[in-house]
């Protein structure tokens, strides 16, 4: 319609140049109007000397046009400063989100097929889904998502997010997320999930297991049922910081035989007489994976297996024969279940479930030295007191401070060489985790 108007002031413009002779304000005979001019009542004065002249119907259309577009214009900058994480794009405007809408966060994402001649990769990169899964109750929400941080930073593949919290009425997680480039983006998306336990407990049996060791802590061991359509997951506890790919531990899945169900790294090093899972008067009395046990913090789960295995009904079982020695909860009921099954255990290297143990009295990881630390776990409070493990503390720092706006080399990176060079050159761990801190930015 606008651009009719523009043609028929053309047309007038012309009219006029071709009879010079008429006024400015001459009205043109009834008869010689052309059945799509205005009617004689409703011409109006140029705007300027040499300009056309307008009916009033089409002078209020051309107004109505303009304020039309004025306040598309306007919704659609209303969108990207403020609204953006809360509406989704009509979907003739994604590509133009895409093209500009994500600032320096585009540097850091993955391809896309309209970013890269590379089709292979692009297939590649955007048909796998890591499921990643973090149960975060009480206090740790806030945790959890600095971990979920770490886990999008650096990934160059779509990612689900399957959080368990008994905070699902706080919209903490919902403001922080849906903020994130990432989601904006749509190559990471997030569920969340209350933290209820299967209805194969009774009631009472819930509340023992909820409360077990740390709150919540047991439920990643009834995921098979709790996401009954997922085949597999990563699962993190909330004190975890990725510094690789968590595809790259993702693809150990791949190296699983026919029955292993689950991956676990080590508890303690070799040679670690004072891990709990070790011999002595006051060491674990109860079953656990030789030589040192094995931690629950980082597992790769097959969950289409453990539905097959039915562990379920075992680790119950394991629980209600042994609470009286299970000292970490979760974990030691783990290790009990791998030690009477150890077919279903994926060994995981040491590098992807990096803990405290493994530097503080010298290095007990020595995988890590060649291919660096994966994933870093600041158990026992490492991340949050800084007097417990101040170098976990200073890096667990460096990634809740930064900003998806900010350069990972600049606010991350160097931010830690530079805390690990001033303050830890002369720590064990700070001399160890100097040497194999391999960000991969």
């Amino acid at each position: 319609m606008f651009l009719e108007v523009i043609l028929e002031s053309m047309k007038r413009k012309l009219r006029l140049s071709e009879n010079p002779s008429a006024t400015k304000y001459e009205v043109v005979k009834q008869d010689e109007i052309p059945p799509d001019e205005c009617p004689p009542n409703q011409m109006q004065q140029p705007k300027s000397k040499g300009g056309g002249i307008l009916c009033a119907s089409s002078r209020k259309r051309f107004y109505f046009l303009l304020i039309i577009t004025g306040v598309v214009l306007l919704w659609i900058g209303i969108y990207y400063k403020l609204l953006n994480h809360r509406f989704e794009l009509p979907e003739p405007f994604r590509e133009l989100r895409r093209m500009f809408g994500d600032g320096p966060s585009k540097n850091r994402r993955r391809f896309r097929e309209s970013e890269t001649e590379n089709i292979e990769e692009v297939s590649l990169h955007n048909a796998a889904i890591l499921n990643i899964v973090v149960v975060a109750c009480k206090d740790r929400v806030g945790q959890a998502i600095t971990a979920l941080k770490s886990a999008t930073l650096f990934t160059k593949y779509n990612v689900h997010f399957h959080i368990f919290t008994d905070k699902t009425d706080d919209k903490k997680l919902d403001n922080e997320l849906m903020t994130w480039p990432s989601y904006q983006e749509r190559w990471m998306m997030y569920y969340i999930y209350p933290a209820k336990y299967p209805d194969m407990l009774e009631d009472d049996e819930k509340v023992d297991w909820e409360e077990l060791f740390k709150p919540c802590a047991s439920l990643r061991l009834f995921l098979a049922q709790l996401l009954p359509t997922t085949d597999s997951v990563i699962y993190i506890d909330t004190d975890i910081l990725f510094l690789k790919p968590p595809e790259d531990l993702w693809n150990l899945f791949n190296d699983f035989d026919k029955r292993q169900a689950v991956g676990l790294a080590q508890e303690c090093g070799k040679g670690q007489e004072f891990c709990w899972y070790s011999k002595g008067p006051k060491k674990a009395r109860h079953p656990y994976v030789q030589p040192y046990g094995v931690n629950s913090g980082v597992m790769l789960m097959n969950l289409t297996r453990l539905r097959r295995l039915n562990w379920e009904k075992e680790l119950i079982s394991i629980y209600t024969n042994n609470r009286l020695l299970i000292r970490y909860g979760d974990q030691d009921i783990l290790n009990i279940f791998l030690n009477a099954h150890p077919k279903f255990l994926y060994t995981l290297p040491c590098e992807w479930n990096y803990r405290p143990d493994f530097c503080y009295l010298g290095n007990h990881c020595h995988r890590a030295i060649k291919n660096g630390i994966g994933i870093l776990h600041g158990c026992r409070l490492s991340f949050q007191k800084p007097k417990v493990q101040p170098e976990f503390h200073a890096i667990y720092e460096a990634f809740k401070e930064y900003s998806f706006e900010d350069s990972v080399e600049d606010k991350i990176v160097n931010v830690t060489k530079f805390v690990f060079k001033k303050k830890f050159s002369k720590t064990t761990c700070g001399q160890m985790m100097n040497s194999i801190l391999m960000f991969n930015t």
